[in-house]
Formats: C-alpha cells, structure tokens, sequence
C-alpha cells in the first residue's frame, strides 16, 4: 500500500507526456525483469506504470488504451506464473474490457 501512495504521488506531480514517458520505461524495464525470470520486480514496474497512465486525460484515450493492452496482458501474464489465478483473471478482464470484447465471447472459445 505504502508504495501505491508514493507512486501516485508522485503521479499527480507529473504532466501527461511525462506519464507516458515514464510508463513506458517502466513497461520497458518490466519486460527485462520478465525476461530474466525477476517475475515479482517485473510485476512491481508493471503494477507503477499501469498506475501513470491508467487515469490520462480523455484526449490520450488511444496513448492510454495503447500502454494499459500490453501492462494488463503482461501483468496478467505474471500472475499466472505466480499461480495466481484470481489477480490474473481481474487484470485480464481489464484488458478485454479495453479491448472491448464480451467476456462470455472470450470465455466459450477457450472452453
């Protein structure tokens, strides 16, 4: 908890373009720790960088949604090799909901 009130506040110091600059470092470094098995670090810098530019103005709507896909689905990702289905699910949803594809759509083609 205490690192999600650093990390906003340190958000709402920010302006827009410097959000999206620095999630995508974050989403950046989250790939690296990802890669070389640093599955909780990556999960760290992907929770801070959806945390930057889940809330962008409405005029960075396409930016927004063109960061959060890949942050959700990776961080998704990260929760299941965690064995951690129940966040999994939730983060995903979010990426369908960005996606803008029916859950039970989803659901009856993977069953």
């Amino acid at each position: 908890r205490e690192w999600n009130d650093r990390v906003k506040a340190q958000k709402e110091a920010m302006g827009n373009a410097e959000r999206v600059k620095r999630a995508n470092e974050w989403k950046q470094i989250g790939n690296d720790k990802f890669k070389a098995g640093n599955l909780y670090e990556a999960r760290d810098y992907y929770r801070e960088a959806i945390i930057y530019v889940e809330d962008l103005v409405e005029a960075r709507r396409k930016e927004r949604n063109d960061l959060l896909m890949p942050l959700y689905t990776n961080l998704a990702q990260v929760y299941l090799k965690l064995d951690s289905a129940a966040p999994a699910e939730e983060i995903a949803g979010k990426a369908l909901a960005i996606a803008e594809v029916p859950r039970n759509r989803v659901a009856s083609g993977i069953r």
